[in-house]
């Protein structure tokens, strides 16, 4: 799956993320928002669960040593979703 610049209310009910966490995606972004390290910090904020919404889009090879990273706390949840996401888009930018 390609990696969205925007995570929506739609998407995650495409990902079939649960239905607690939809609401709290809803009542803090109710027009969706743009993945950016302040928005992460936001949702971590409220209960979001990024290393969730993380497993469903960051998975290969590629992003292993991140996954280590934070298994054994090295980084913290934002740290990690936003490294992934900023390697998601560099690689797709060579291809």
């Amino acid at each position: 799956m390609k990696i969205p610049k925007r995570i929506t209310l739609k998407l995650l009910q495409e990902l079939q993320a649960c239905y607690a966490q939809r609401e709290r995606f809803r009542e803090m972004f109710p027009r969706g928002v743009t993945i950016t390290e302040v928005n992460c910090e936001k949702a971590l904020a409220v209960g979001l669960d990024l290393i969730w919404l993380a497993n469903q889009f960051f998975t290969g090879n590629k992003y292993c040593d991140l996954w280590d990273s934070w298994v054994y706390r090295y980084i913290e949840e934002v740290e990690l979703f936003m490294s992934c996401y900023r390697l998601s888009q560099k690689r797709s930018k060579k291809t």
